[in-house]
């Protein structure tokens, strides 16, 4: 054998080596189908995020692999991007899959759910809008390649409900639910459906039977609770919280929500005790200093309310600036007790 031969043959064994490593240490889990949910949920990771893009770089960076084992090896760096925060980079590998094997329909959904999970941090409507639009174009190029792909359908569905066409979003989570009745997933997606349009009845049953399916499916359990507490059933709200903080102790969404429901009940200190622990975990938790403010006020003390709606104007502009004279927002029902004009926010 020549010297160039040997130097080849070398080659080709590295490259099939650092291969074999990278399809050993990278999950081939497709992205599971929680479109609101912000973030891709992935098989666990057996070795860290930089020795998943390292194995993966050396590959690909290795100029031998065709088009379709590229792809993928970009799709795995990608996963392993999205993993480690590194945001950018898994969409400039998702995209670059997508244009080098441009029939397949997992690439196009992978770009669509990276768009649809992280909205821009604003609270301008029409960006978040622009971006969700950008998605949908990504689910539909996806589903005309493989109409049978049932998670970009769900995920489609999910993200015509955050554009405010519920009724469009529905049609493709029934069809969804159709197609796998035994998808947790997608009956937690329409749950989440029925739930936007104020149809609490459809929205339980849609996450009792998810939660049949998966009894550890934090989202259907969360958002259960929402639906039980839009329906004044408060003590049910309370358990399903309770469920989800034994089960995921840092949901600072959990404890607002669960103070939400103590705070409508007419528990003031466990309703603060449990936006304070929101706060704790998640200190730019807008809504949770906006609900601590009205529990606060409903004990009478205009200042640290003040305080507090302050702080949640200044994270989430979305809220309403506090007046100068803060007790013309709100109205006396019962001597002695004000009950807040402005509604506590799930």
């Amino acid at each position: 054998m020549s010297k160039q031969g040997a130097q080849c043959s070398l080659m080709s064994i590295f490259t099939v080596g650092m291969i074999a490593l990278a399809l050993a240490i990278v999950p081939t889990a497709p992205l599971r189908a929680q479109p609101s949910q912000a973030t891709i949920e992935l098989s666990s990771l057996d070795h860290s995020s930089d020795v998943v893009i390292d194995a993966c770089s050396s590959v690909i960076e290795s100029g031998l692999l065709r088009p379709s084992l590229l792809a993928e090896m970009l799709t795995r760096r990608g996963h392993a991007f999205y993993v480690s925060g590194q945001f950018a980079a898994a969409l400039a590998d998702y995209t670059r899959a997508a244009q080098l094997v441009p029939d397949r329909a997992v690439y196009y959904r992978n770009i669509g759910a990276l768009r649809s999970n992280l909205l821009p941090a604003t609270s301008d409507a029409l960006a978040i809008a622009e971006q969700l639009e950008k998605s949908l174009l990504d689910f539909n190029r996806a589903i005309a390649l493989d109409p049978k792909d049932n998670e970009s359908l769900v995920r489609r569905g999910a993200v015509y409900v955050a554009l405010g066409r519920i009724e469009r979003g529905l049609d493709d989570l029934d069809q969804a639910v159709a197609r796998d009745p035994n998808s947790a997933t997608t009956r937690d997606a329409r749950g989440r459906a029925h739930l936007a349009r104020n149809d609490f009845a459809r929205a339980i049953a849609d996450f009792d039977a998810a939660l049949r399916l998966e009894p550890t499916l934090t989202s259907a359990r969360l958002n259960r609770g929402i639906a039980h507490d839009r329906m004044e059933d408060y003590a049910s709200a309370i358990d399903d919280f309770t469920a989800v903080i034994e089960q995921t102790p840092s949901s600072a969404g959990a404890f607002n929500n669960r103070g939400t429901s103590h705070a409508k009940r007419g528990r003031t200190e466990q309703a603060i005790e449990d936006f304070s622990q929101a706060i704790l975990l998640d200190p730019r938790f807008a809504g949770a200093y906006f609900n601590r403010g009205q529990a606060i006020f409903l004990k009478g003390d205009k200042d640290r309310a003040l305080a507090d709606y302050i702080q949640a104007r200044q994270i989430g502009p979305q809220f309403p600036e506090p007046s100068a004279d803060l007790f013309e927002d709100y109205q006396i029902d019962v001597p002695g007790e004000y009950r807040p004009r402005r509604p506590f926010r799930n």
